[in-house]
């Protein structure tokens, strides 16, 4: 099975075991966690964790446009354009 490619918003309320459960599951190459100003904090926090397991994580931050899946379905499309569909996983149980 190739590693996956984790996308997964953050914020402020997000938890751990919902952002480690893919990761259980599937091969990992990477997380891109996607957040607005306020859940930063937390995603760094993510990123230390993951750290620890030696996966590469990168935090993207949203500018908030006022409709919070068009935002993030925004950035998720021209992340995965032109790229294997199949290589990504997104995990929108990160997120309220």
């Amino acid at each position: 099975m190739d590693k996956k490619i984790i996308i997964a918003p953050i914020d402020s309320n997000s938890e751990e075991p919902t952002l480690f459960l893919p990761i259980k599951e599937f091969p990992v190459d990477k997380i891109i966690l996607l957040t607005y100003p306020e859940g930063v904090v937390k995603a760094e926090q993510f990123k230390q964790s993951l750290a620890r397991l030696n996966i590469e994580t990168n935090i993207v931050k949203i500018i908030p446009t006022g409709n919070l899946w068009e935002d993030f379905f925004s950035i998720v499309s021209s992340t995965i354009e032109d790229r294997d569909k199949n290589d990504f996983i997104i995990n929108i149980s990160t997120a309220d």
